[in-house]
C-alpha cells in the first residue's frame, strides 16, 4: 500500500484573491500525524522556515484541525482519505487545493513527491493566484522513477572542493527526482592496491560492492574493521539525507567484484573469473565463483546484513563486467570468457556456455533479491543487460518479478530489441534507462543548453519511457543551472513551452530588465552544444584521466625528458607502455580517434567556429549592468562557465589537430606535404598556448567553480588546486619544443622498463 502524505491548511477568505505567497501567512500551528517520515518536517520547513517548534503538535488522524492550522501526515492511499481515490489509478501524484472556505490541501501519494510539491508552492508558484488551485489540481510526474546522479554524492568526486552533499540532495528533491544511490566509500581511494607503477586500483572507488561494507564468516578479516565501519557510517549519513528529502535510497554496485588474493590463499577452490583489464593491470584480479553455493550464501548474507541495518533501501543496480567486476564465462570480461571450476566443463559449445553463464547470473540476482526482501518485500534488483550479449536471450527468457533491467535509450527505439524485451516485461520485469541529459561536459560544470535538454526529455517521453537515470551537475558547482530548471519543469509540466519556462527562470534570477540578454546568451550556447562535435572518450571522463588540459601538445612527446613529463603522466590512466603516452590517437590495443575521424572533427570545428560562444560571453559581461549584486553574480557565473567551455573545446580541437598533423607528417611522401603538416602543428601549438594562458587567468581570477577541483590533492579523476601551475608547465614545455620534428614511436607498446638491459632494437627483430 502506498503512503499518502497530506497537508491541510485553513486560510482566511479575504486572502484567497492573494498570490500563493500570502496564502499561508496566517498558519499558527502544525499538526503532524504520528509515525510520519522525515521528509514531512523538511517540507514544512520549506513552507514555513520560521515556524517555532512549539507550534508543531501530534495528531492521530490526518484531518483539519481548525482555522490557521496545517495538518501533515502519512495515510494509506487507498483509505479514501484526502484527494486520492481508486479513480486515480496506481499513478503517483501530488495534489494541491487552496480554498477560502475550507482551507488548503497539499498531498502526495509517495514521499518522493512531497518535497518538490512544497518547493513549488514556496518558490516557483509564489506569484500565482491562489484561485488557480481552488478546485484542486493533481500533478503527475513525467518519469515515475527519476534517479538523480550528480557524480559526487555516492562517487569519487565527493572529495571535491566546495561539494556540499545535503545541498545537492535537496536540489535533486526540489526538481522532482525520486531515487538516489547511497553506497560510497568513506575514503578517497579503495583498500585495493596493486604492484608499484600499476594504476588499476583506481577503478575500485566506483560503485563499491557489498563486501566494502559488511563481512561474513567466509571473508572475515579480509578488510580492516575500521574501513568497513567508516563505509557503513558514510552510507548511513547518505540514507539519512535521502530520507530527509523523500528520495528512495538504493545501491549502485559493481558486482561481483574481485577480492584480495589473501582470500584465495584460504579458499583456492573458490577462485572465479579473472576480470581485470590485462593491458592496464600488472596482476590478475579474480572474483569469487558464484557457481559455488557457499559464495552465493556469502552474497545473500551480506545483503541481509545491510538490509537489517538499512531496511529503507529499496533497490540495487548491478553494473558488471567493468571497474573490477564481472560474471564467470561471459564473453565481455576484459581477459575474455573464463571462470571457476564449477560452472562449465570442456567441449561445451558457445551456446551451452552462454546458457550456463546466464543462469548463473540470474541465480545470483535472485539470491540478492530474496535476501533483501526479508527486510523489504518490494526490494528490486536491476541488471545492466548490455554486458552479456551472448547470454542475453537466456536471461530474458527466465526473468521474473523483482529482477529488472537497465537499458540504453537506443534499446527502446530498436523495434527488434524492444519486442524481445517486451517478453520479459510480461513476467513482471520493469525497465529503466540511463542517459546524460544535463551533463555532457563532465568537467565543465553548468553549461546551459535548455532547449536541447527539453528536446531530449521529450524524445524519451515520446518513447514511453517512465524510469530514467540522469546525470546532473551538483548545485555546489553550478547554482544557476537552467538545465536543472527545465528538467524540474518537465517532470510535472511537459506541456509547458520551454521558451516560457526559460524566460520565467531568467526573470526570477536577474529581473525583467536583464532577462533578455541572459536568455539570448543561453540560446547561443544551446546552438553551440547542438553542433559542436564529440571527440571519442576525450570529450567525457578521458578529458581529465588523459590530462588534456595539462599535457603538452608537442610534435614529438618523447623529446620531452621523462622526468619533465612525470608531473602529468603519473596521474594518467596509462601505464608506461600505453601508446597513448606518445600518440593521442591511440589507447591500449585500439585506435581511440582515427586520423580520418580527427580530420572530420577539425573540419566541423572550422565550419562551426566559436562565434556564437564568444557572442554569448560578450552578452554576459557585467559592465553595463546596474549595481545589483545578485544580477552580477548570475551573469559572472554564466560568463565564466562559457569561458571555460571555450577553453575546453579549443583543447579538444587542438588534440584532433595534433592527430591530423603528426600522423599526416609521418605519412607524407613529399617535402611540401610534410611542411604543410608541420606548419599546421605549429599553428595548433600557438593556439593551445594562448588557450592555456586564458584558462590559467580564468582559474586564478574567477571565483566561479567551473570545474571540479580536488580537496585532497591532484588525482586521476580530478585536477588539484595546482591547476594553474600545471598549465604554466605545459606552456613552457610547448614553447621549448615548438620546432621539434613530428614523430611517433610505432613500437612504443613493446618497451620494457629501464632495468631491462637489452635494447629494443635487438628484441624487436623477434
Amino acid at each position: 500500500m502506498r503512503l499518502l502524505i497530506v497537508f491541510l491548511v485553513f486560510v482566511h477568505c479575504n486572502l484567497f484573491a492573494q498570490p500563493v505567497s500570502d496564502y499561508f501567512k496566517d498558519v499558527r500551528a502544525v499538526y503532524v500525524l504520528e509515525a510520519s517520515p522525515p521528509v514531512v518536517e523538511s517540507a514544512v520547513r520549506v513552507l514555513f522556515p520560521k515556524m517555532k517548534s512549539d507550534a508543531v503538535r501530534s495528531v492521530e488522524k490526518c484531518t483539519l484541525q481548525g482555522e490557521g492550522t496545517l495538518t501533515i501526515g502519512v495515510v494509506d492511499s487507498n483509505s479514501g482519505e484526502g484527494p486520492f481515490s481508486s479513480q486515480n489509478g496506481d499513478d503517483d501524484s501530488f495534489f494541491i487545493r487552496l480554498t477560502a472556505e475550507n482551507g488548503a490541501i497539499v498531498a502526495a501519494s509517495d514521499a518522493s513527491l512531497l518535497y518538490t510539491a512544497a518547493c513549488r508552492l514556496a518558490q516557483q508558484w509564489q506569484s500565482r493566484e491562489a484561485s488557480y488551485f481552488r478546485k484542486g489540481r493533481h500533478f503527475f510526474p513525467s518519469f515515475k522513477w527519476l534517479e538523480g546522479a550528480d557524480g559526487f554524492f555516492a562517487a569519487r568526486k565527493f572529495f571535491s572542493r566546495g561539494y556540499n552533499p545535503e545541498e545537492n540532495v535537496r536540489e535533486m528533491a526540489r526538481i522532482g527526482c525520486t531515487h538516489i544511490g547511497v553506497n560510497a566509500l568513506a575514503t578517497p581511494f579503495a583498500y585495493e592496491q596493486g604492484p608499484p607503477g600499476e594504476h588499476y586500483y583506481r577503478f575500485y572507488i566506483t560503485n563499491p560492492d557489498l563486501d566494502q561494507f559488511v563481512e561474513t564468516e567466509l571473508n572475515k578479516e579480509t578488510y580492516p574493521p575500521e574501513y568497513l565501519a567508516a563505509n557503513m557510517n558514510r552510507m548511513q549519513k547518505n540514507i539519512e539525507l535521502a530520507e530527509k528529502h523523500g528520495l528512495a535510497a538504493g545501491l549502485n554496485l559493481c558486482s561481483p567484484r574481485s577480492v584480495p588474493e589473501s582470500f584465495f590463499q584460504k579458499y583456492p577452490q573458490l577462485r572465479g573469473a579473472r576480470i581485470d583489464h590485462p593491458f592496464h593491470s600488472y596482476k590478475p584480479r579474480y572474483t569469487m565463483t558464484l557457481a559455488h553455493p557457499a559464495v552465493r550464501w556469502h552474497y545473500a548474507e551480506m545483503m541481509k546484513k545491510i538490509m537489517q541495518r538499512f531496511p529503507q533501501l529499496s533497490w540495487a543496480y548491478i553494473w558488471s563486467n567493468d571497474s573490477g567486476s564481472g560474471f564467470e564465462h561471459t564473453m565481455t570480461t576484459y581477459p575474455g570468457r573464463n571462470g571457476g571450476a564449477f560452472l562449465v566443463r570442456e567441449w561445451r559449445t558457445n551456446e551451452q556456455i552462454a546458457e550456463k553463464a546466464g543462469m548463473n547470473i540470474l541465480r545470483y540476482l535472485k539470491g540478492l533479491r530474496d535476501a533483501a526482501r526479508r527486510s523489504r518485500p518490494d526490494f528490486d534488483v536491476i541488471l545492466r543487460l548490455f554486458s552479456f550479449p551472448a547470454a542475453e536471450d537466456y536471461i530474458l527468457k527466465h526473468l521474473e518479478e523483482g529482477i529488472d533491467l537497465r537499458l540504453f535509450l537506443s534499446d527502446r527505439s530498436d523495434n527488434e530489441k524492444w519486442t524481445k524485451f517486451a517478453v520479459a516485461r510480461e513476467k513482471g520485469s520493469d525497465f529503466s534507462y540511463t542517459n546524460s541529459i544535463s551533463m555532457p561536459y563532465s568537467h565543465v560544470a553548468g553549461v546551459p543548453f535548455p532547449w536541447q535538454t527539453q528536446k531530449r526529455l521529450q524524445e524519451m517521453l515520446d518513447l514511453g519511457i517512465e524510469r530514467l537515470t540522469l546525470s546532473l551537475h551538483p548545485f555546489s558547482l553550478a547554482p544557476y543551472d537552467i538545465n536543472r530548471e527545465v528538467l524540474g519543469g518537465f517532470q510535472f509540466h511537459p506541456q509547458q513551452s520551454v521558451d516560457s519556462l526559460v524566460l520565467e527562470t531568467a526573470k526570477r534570477w536577474v529581473g525583467e530588465k536583464e532577462a533578455e540578454p541572459l536568455v539570448a546568451a543561453w540560446k547561443l550556447v544551446d546552438k553551440t552544444v547542438e553542433t559542436f562535435p564529440s571527440v571519442p572518450l576525450y570529450a567525457g571522463y578521458g578529458f581529465v584521466s588523459f590530462r588534456l588540459w595539462v599535457r603538452p601538445l608537442v610534435p614529438d612527446i618523447e623529446k620531452i625528458p621523462q622526468e619533465k613529463r612525470a608531473y602529468y603522466e603519473k596521474f594518467m590512466l596509462s601505464n608506461y607502455y600505453n601508446p597513448n603516452l606518445v600518440d593521442l590517437s591511440k589507447n591500449a590495443l585500439w585506435t581511440l580517434v582515427p586520423q580520418e575521424t580527427a580530420e572530420k572533427i577539425v573540419e566541423q570545428y572550422r565550419l562551426d567556429g566559436y562565434d556564437d560562444l564568444k557572442q554569448a560571453i560578450s552578452l554576459l559581461e557585467c559592465d553595463d549592468i546596474d549595481n545589483n549584486d545578485r544580477v552580477k553574480a548570475v551573469f559572472t557565473d554564466q560568463r565564466d562557465r562559457l569561458k571555460a567551455l571555450l577553453c575546453y573545446h579549443r583543447s579538444l580541437e587542438n588534440t584532433c589537430k595534433w592527430i591530423v598533423g603528426v600522423h599526416g607528417y609521418m605519412q607524407a611522401e613529399t617535402k611540401e606535404v610534410k611542411n604543410r603538416h608541420a606548419e599546421m602543428i605549429r599553428d595548433m601549438m600557438r593556439d593551445e598556448i594562448d588557450n592555456c594562458r586564458e584558462l590559467k587567468t580564468l582559474y586564478t581570477s574567477s571565483s566561479v567553480p567551473f570545474t571540479p577541483i580536488s580537496a585532497i590533492g591532484e588525482n586521476w579523476y580530478t585536477y588539484g588546486e595546482n591547476l594553474d601551475q600545471l598549465l604554466q608547465k605545459k606552456i613552457d614545455l610547448m614553447k621549448a619544443h615548438m620546432e621539434d620534428e613530428p614523430f611517433i614511436e610505432d613500437d612504443f607498446m613493446w618497451n620494457l622498463p629501464a632495468t631491462f638491459n637489452v635494447s629494443p632494437e635487438i628484441y624487436l627483430n623477434y
